[in-house]
């Protein structure tokens, strides 16, 4: 399995309460979030983790070095000219095993769920194209896309993810199935980011 997190956003919804990365943002424990995501996504066993970064992707490939996190299997990959969050999956298309299952998460949200539950979804009917993440109703940062769903996305135009998951092709053929979960933390928003400060693991 691939796993890719989406760290190119620029924050601007953080303006005058954070001048970092978003990614950076600490929780309750001091460490960033960052660091929670790519522990959550080193159970799930990956080949590797991709961290595609782009606004302060220098200052987030830094830290993470600091943290001494980058290795052979877990690299960030800066995009040049960041013009989307579908556009920054393409961008690491080379990277990626387009056989194996693809896990991509935003990194500016971490999960009250278990990644797992993406992972260990029973197929509809022996075959499913992508399980997205969603928590009522609303996109929870987090989709598992299979070999054949990952081709299309590489094949459309869409540069925002979430567009194209929303017109995403075969729906009636079971090509998508929605995961309902408990919850999630986006600390890309004033309010995530407060409540960022309390947050611990478990909740």
């Amino acid at each position: 399995m691939n796993v890719v997190i989406l760290c190119g956003g620029r924050g601007t919804r953080l303006a005058g309460l954070w001048d970092r990365a978003k990614c950076l943002v600490p929780l309750g424990d001091g460490q960033p979030i960052i660091v929670h995501l790519i522990r959550r996504a080193h159970a799930l066993q990956p080949h590797r983790i991709i961290i595609v970064t782009g606004h302060r992707g220098d200052e987030i490939a830094d830290e993470l070095r600091r943290l001494s996190l980058l290795h052979p299997r877990v690299f960030v990959h800066r995009e040049a000219q960041p013009s989307g969050t579908a556009s920054a999956v393409r961008a690491v298309a080379h990277l990626l095993d387009e056989f194996h299952h693809t896990l991509v998460f935003n990194g500016d949200t971490l999960p009250r769920y278990n990644l797992s539950e993406l992972v260990q979804c029973v197929p509809i009917n022996g075959c499913w194209r992508l399980i997205r993440a969603v928590c009522g109703g609303k996109p929870a940062g987090a989709v598992l896309l299979g070999s054949d769903a990952l081709r299309q996305l590489l094949d459309a135009e869409h540069s925002d993810l979430d567009a194209w998951l929303d017109n995403f092709p075969y729906q009636v053929d079971a090509g998508i199935y929605y995961l309902h979960v408990c919850g999630y933390l986006d600390v890309g928003t004033p309010r995530g980011f407060e409540l960022a400060r309390t947050w611990t693991e478990g909740l």
